[in-house]
């Protein structure tokens, strides 16, 4: 099972226990890394916030390419909160 958790990426063998861990600070990738994506050659990964595309062996969680930064701009500005989507919860 492979779990990204914004600035970590885990792998966990079948029975639960951790396999290996990535903190993607120590590989100077600044993105948030959303979800797991697995690649047909058999590696995981996936692209942070910031367009940076981080591709993993799935047996020790190194890098199996070099990251590749996809080009891009600034986009259009995030839409206002809904009222009460997050009542209480955000500033």
């Amino acid at each position: 099972m492979y779990i990204s958790d914004s600035n970590e990426f885990y792998a966990f063998y079948p029975n639960g226990s951790l396999k290996w861990v990535v903190t993607f600070g120590q590989l100077s990738i600044t993105g948030t890394f959303g979800s797991a994506a697995f690649t047909v050659d058999g590696y995981v990964g996936g692209i942070t916030t910031n367009g940076e595309v981080v591709i993993l062996n799935r047996g020790d969680g190194l890098l199996a390419a070099p990251i590749l930064s996809l080009p891009g701009g600034a986009g259009p500005p995030a839409p206002l909160t809904p009222p009460g989507l997050w009542k209480n919860m955000i500033d």
